[in-house]
């Protein structure tokens, strides 16, 4: 396929209709370049298939877990798994990238969709460039259900989180040493001589001398987060240089919303934000459909919901590096919906429908 794409062998490889030899041929394709993956990643959004009921699992454990780590008293809340009718959650409307469930019939609707969304992702291919990346770096794309670890030229460590893109130089020259992230990345930058280490995350630019600090910054949020461990960086906004930014310590957290500049850091426990590591991650009143995007990185799989609006109903809980089938039953006690799974695809459907 080269850089082109052959947009019915993709939409055949999307719809699981590819033949083996053609399997190669797109997975290599995907593996080629980053904007590649992000082409394949935005089009499955579009996909549904049917699926089957996983078995039973240890869903209390995981429910008092989550109450622990919330840090609310036990003996406030009632078990999870035995409740006849979930608490009422606080709904606004889901807005996301989702097609018309009509769509989900059709699976090669893809081939007459692209030609209305090939600008979009000419644009993506060519973004680069026009944000001013050099364009002889090289590039690493984390796969879903990944984590990578590198060491850069300077000794500066990185281990990236599954869906993440990361662009580096093969060797540091010049005053600076800048990078480009798009994901989450936890780095422990090594001083070298004084030059400034430079993170470009989006709408954010991070710079530090040395120190040990997170990044998250998931295009689909539309914000930076810098969680500092050690040390200390400068926080500010990209599009936004003449304004002042923001000293972000150790035991601090710094965010950068799309189009605004930094705001004033806070106290955060920074453990939070390294739970990733160890694919732990601790969600305090966030919307569901955040939790379902990070289960689709480190897990795999996609979330198809029957009701979109269940993606902004607000949840609290505790995820540990536990099987897919035991997470996934927690959620399903949580949100009051019955999950059905096949292969990667998961679907989330309200009870007694």
């Amino acid at each position: 396929m080269n850089d082109s794409v052959d947009w019915n062998l993709l939409a055949r490889y999307l719809a699981g209709e590819a033949s083996q030899p053609e399997k190669e041929t797109v997975e290599a394709w995907l593996q080629a370049a980053p904007a590649h993956l992000d082409l394949a990643r935005e089009l499955e959004k579009i996909w549904n298939a049917p699926e089957i009921d996983p078995g039973p699992v240890e869903v209390e454990r995981l429910w008092l877990q989550t109450v622990e780590k919330a840090g609310i008293p036990l003996s406030s809340v009632p078990s999870r798994v035995d409740r006849e009718s979930p608490v009422e959650p606080r709904i606004r409307r889901f807005r996301d990238l989702r097609f018309p469930p009509a769509f989900r019939f059709l699976p090669y609707a893809v081939a007459v969709l692209l030609f209305a969304i090939i600008p979009y992702f000419i644009w993506k291919a060519v973004r680069p460039a026009a944000e001013g990346i050099p364009a002889d770096l090289r590039s690493l794309a984390v796969a879903h259900g990944q984590q990578a670890d590198l060491t850069l030229s300077d000794g500066t460590r990185v281990r990236l989180d599954a869906g993440s893109t990361f662009q580096f130089p093969p060797d540091f020259k010049g005053r600076n040493r800048e990078v480009y992230l798009s994901g989450e990345g936890y780095f422990e930058v090594q001083p070298a001589g004084g030059t400034s280490f430079i993170i470009h995350a989006h709408d954010a630019v991070i710079r530090v001398l040395g120190t040990r600090f997170n990044v998250r910054a998931w295009p689909r949020s539309r914000r930076v987060e810098v969680a500092v461990i050690q040390g200390s960086v400068s926080l500010s906004a990209a599009r936004a240089e003449k304004a002042p930014g923001i000293h972000v310590s150790r035991g601090q957290l710094g965010v950068v919303s799309e189009g605004r500049p930094p705001m004033e850091p806070r106290a955060v426990e920074t453990d939070r934000y390294l739970g990733w590591l160890k694919r732990e991650a601790v969600f305090q009143d966030v919307p569901l459909g955040e939790i379902l995007f990070q289960l689709e990185r480190w897990c795999d799989v996609r979330f198809v919901l029957e009701d979109e609006r269940i993606a902004s109903e607000r949840l609290t809980a505790y995820i540990e590096n536990r099987p897919i089938d035991e997470i996934l039953e927690l959620i399903s006690t949580l949100t009051d919906q019955d999950i059905e799974r096949r292969g990667e695809v998961v679907t989330l459907r309200p009870r007694n429908r």
